[in-house]
């Protein structure tokens, strides 16, 4: 089975953050969004050791990655988030609200009105409510300043106790442009 990487161009919240995104599209699967490289070179790993794509086919997959200029690291997606102007004057419905009852990891609930309806399950790393937000954009659950405010709401507490990522890293390699993975 193959897979080929596509640049997206049409996602609102890549296109106003300025964070360039790619999507993995297989046979028979739904298009898979890559926003940055690590996250990118696990998804194909998995590929490869589920046998749905060969060891060639993802060297050429990284090279494609890395060529239509992905982001290489979750922390590059933060600072284009940090980087894009306060939204003081956009009210949002929503806000981020920390919590430590219920675990003792520091997270946060997306409440509605100030507090008032607990949106959903409680969010443990700035990548996790990254993934929300372009999600809920997508499926038109969210509105595009909304989602910009909850992102600025957080990014402060990353290092603070608050995860940037909760999935495993990769140890970082060079990969070539010609499919060649070095390093």
């Amino acid at each position: 089975m193959s897979a080929v990487v596509l640049l997206g161009t049409k996602h609102p919240l890549f296109q106003t953050l300025g964070i360039p995104y790619a999507l993995l599209l297989r046979e028979e699967h739904d298009p898979f969004t890559i926003y940055d490289a690590e996250q990118g070179r696990q998804a194909l790993h998995e590929l490869v050791q589920g046998n749905e794509i060969t060891g060639a086919e993802l060297f050429r997959l990284e090279a494609q990655i890395i060529e239509l200029g992905i982001l290489e690291r979750i922390e590059n997606v933060l600072e284009q988030v940090r980087r894009f102007p306060i939204q003081k004057d956009v009210p949002s419905y929503l806000s981020a609200v920390p919590c430590s009852r219920c675990t003792p990891t520091k997270h946060f609930h997306i409440m509605m009105n100030g507090g008032g309806e607990n949106l959903g399950d409680s969010v443990v790393s700035f990548e996790q409510l990254f993934d929300l937000v372009w999600a809920g954009i997508q499926h038109r659950k969210l509105h595009l300043y909304d989602g910009i405010c909850l992102l600025q709401q957080v990014m402060g507490e990353v290092g603070r106790g608050f995860l940037l990522t909760t999935r495993d890293r990769l140890v970082a390699r060079r990969v070539e442009t010609q499919g060649v993975a070095v390093g």
